[in-house]
């Protein structure tokens, strides 16, 4: 037969049962916290801790895409320079070769000019081509030279060597026109004026009718 239990009894294992209840809640409420209090912040200091690794991954692969997109430009920019320069150089080269070859060619016929005797006509063609080259080589020096030599091919001709110089007429007005044209500083006024006044000693052609008279 089950005894029957006092009041107090009942009242004291009632007791009991909550107190061991809320014990327990107790002690399931404190390790609770403690997973959330602990756990939880480690969890999100670790997915803090990777996104900034992501992010600062991703900021590194952007700035190294940016840096070799960057090093290319310059690359490139550098190498257009180059590449410029070189042309640049290749282009003066080119020029100085051509003024030096003119300048050859205009000493080559300044010494023939110089070589030649009793051929008024041909001595004055050789030192107008000279001075014609000379001017493409840019030697003014020897340009200087040539044609006071022209103005005194004229000035010491004779008559018959006038009429003989005047079919080289054109060539020295030509002649006087690219003097003209490297005239700027007033360099070659005086020998472009000479040049005027020689060409006006040659004799002018005479017509038909002339000649028959």
């Amino acid at each position: 037969m089950n005894e029957k239990l006092s009041p107090i009894e009942i009242l004291n294992h009632l007791d009991s049962f909550y107190n061991n209840a809320w014990n327990k809640l107790i002690l399931f409420t404190t390790i609770l916290l403690a997973i959330v209090g602990i756990i939880v912040p480690l969890i999100i200091t670790w997915f803090q801790n990777r996104n900034l690794k992501l992010k600062e991954q991703n900021l590194r692969n952007e700035i190294e895409l940016d840096y070799k997109k960057k090093l290319q430009i310059i690359k490139q920019d550098l190498l257009k320079q180059t590449l410029k320069e070189i042309d640049e150089k290749i282009e003066k080269f080119d020029e100085r070769q051509d003024k030096l070859r003119a300048e050859l060619k205009g000493l080559h016929f300044h010494l023939q000019a110089n070589a030649t005797q009793d051929d008024t006509k041909g001595k004055l063609t050789d030192f107008i081509i000279a001075s014609e080259f000379y001017i493409k080589g840019e030697d003014y020096l020897n340009l200087r030279t040539t044609v006071d030599c022209i103005c005194d091919e004229i000035e010491n001709s004779s008559k018959e060597e006038l009429k003989e110089i005047k079919e080289d007429a054109a060539d020295i007005a030509n002649l006087i026109e690219l003097l003209g044209e490297i005239d700027e500083k007033g360099s070659f006024t005086s020998q472009i004026r000479d040049l005027k006044k020689k060409i006006k000693k040659l004799p002018e052609k005479r017509t038909s009718e002339e000649s028959k008279k």
